[in-house]
């Protein structure tokens, strides 16, 4: 395993003057003075823009490190994706699984409710006359409707979906 040393570099800008402090050289900072010695041009377009050079050179010597990291990424990446683990499978199969317990929670109420009254609302037998009226039906409608969304809102309340 590589480790990455990190350095501190302090910047101070002022109308007319940059300065830098640090503990240890910066190469970024070498860089950008020896561009001034070579070419003038730098130092006469002010100093936000040699601070904005600096700035460029200290970005410019991160890519080496962000490629590294990113290139580790896409190995774990793979490692998951194409040759997934026991537990990755295990962890996948969990979120399906939750998937349908939720699916099959919504929706148990609302197969007991169809299944006890057996939706004959309109063809009253014997002594149900009262619960065949046009008003149960509409109860039953409304239960039908609001117990899964009230019930996919105590769910998200508890965190559950």
């Amino acid at each position: 395993m590589e480790y990455t040393e990190v350095d501190e570099l302090d910047i101070f800008l002022g109308k007319n003057y940059v300065v830098t402090h640090h503990d240890h050289s910066v190469s970024a900072v070498d860089e950008t003075w020896e561009a001034c010695h070579r070419d003038e041009r730098n130092l006469q377009a002010g100093a936000d823009h040699l601070l904005y050079k600096l700035t460029d050179n200290l970005v410019a010597g991160y890519m080496p490190a962000v490629e590294k990291i990113d290139n580790a990424i896409d190995q774990i990446e793979d490692q998951i994706f194409d040759r997934p683990s026991p537990k990755t499978i295990n962890n996948r199969m969990n979120e399906v699984m939750k998937t349908l317990t939720i699916i099959t929670t919504l929706f148990m109420p609302l197969t007991f409710v169809t299944g006890f009254f057996g939706m004959n609302f309109f063809e009253p037998l014997g002594l149900l006359k009262g619960w065949t009226t046009t008003q149960v039906f509409y109860v039953v409608l409304a239960i039908n409707v609001l117990l899964p969304i009230v019930m996919y809102i105590w769910m998200r309340r508890r965190t559950w979906v």
